[in-house]
């Protein structure tokens, strides 16, 4: 068994009223829970296809995934799905950089409203 955030958690975390006015906290806290939400949900779904598989091992692939290989990603669809951004493309600077500096990219892109 898997324990989930409640669907609106997301929009306590990321508001920034709830992050002592902070915008940037408000990001970063909506970002970690988009993280956790799509690691919950690739577990459900990886689970669903292949019942048979090691659970464990299933749920620190797709935390990997989601919260470490793929967190520009999920940086991305917080800031589209939560803070209805409409991001186009990433300007090159996050197209070629590395992971950690193309998540810090985008941040600051989507925060000046690109």
């Amino acid at each position: 068994m898997l324990g989930a955030n409640h669907p609106s958690y997301i929009w306590y975390a990321a508001d920034p009223a709830n992050n002592k006015g902070s915008e940037a906290a408000a990001n970063a806290a909506g970002i970690k829970v988009m993280g956790q939400d799509l690691s919950a949900a690739c577990w459900q779904a990886n689970m669903g296809r292949q019942p048979a598989v090691d659970p464990q091992q299933t749920l620190n692939t797709c935390t990997e995934k989601w919260q470490v290989t793929e967190k520009l990603q999920t940086c991305e669809l917080f800031f589209t799905s939560v803070r209805n951004l409409k991001l186009k493309r990433p300007p090159p600077s996050a197209r070629r950089a590395s992971s950690p500096e193309r998540k810090n990219a985008v941040v600051a892109w989507a925060a000046h409203g690109a």
